[in-house]
């Protein structure tokens, strides 16, 4: 083997660790980024729940039974659920990508939009929810119901 040949050897090799180098830590930056995600959601749950545990405290406490809008609160959670669920399936996806690479079937980093945007999807109620207070509010609403928040 002369030099040429074996500097566009070397050439090649590098390039081609470079490549997998590359792919490797992009998945690892991205389900690092879903993994935050979820803790974050997951948070916002917990704080959820224990607003919902002082409601419901409060009502009773004061001898009322006015829970008011106490199912809006747990389709929130659920939808929040839900969200989660959608992220540890991209997980699953990027986690599955090495293994597909041998089948026959063709692999995409495309996220499909319901897992992007689960608010849009026909099978999770739409709400909006509100950034400061975490209202769900109807679709249409433009300012929170609750603190009056710009959606």
């Amino acid at each position: 083997m002369d030099k040429k040949q074996f500097f566009e050897n070397l050439k090649t090799n590098i390039g081609n660790t470079v490549v997998v180098v590359g792919d490797k830590v992009n998945k690892f930056v991205s389900i690092k980024k879903l993994e935050f995600e979820i803790g974050r959601v997951k948070n916002e749950i917990e704080k959820i729940y224990k607003d919902l545990g002082v409601k419901i405290y409060t009502v009773k406490n004061n001898g009322s039974e006015d829970f008011g809008d106490l199912d809006a609160i747990c389709k929130q959670i659920n939808m929040k659920k839900d969200y989660i669920k959608n992220l540890e399936k991209q997980i699953e996806i990027i986690n599955s990508e090495d293994q597909m690479k041998d089948t026959p079937v063709k692999c995409t980093k495309d996220i499909p939009e319901f897992i992007k945007h689960p608010e849009s999807s026909e099978n999770i109620g739409v709400f909006k929810f509100c950034p400061e207070c975490n209202t769900g509010n109807e679709p249409n609403e433009d300012v929170c119901k609750s603190c009056g928040k710009k959606l």
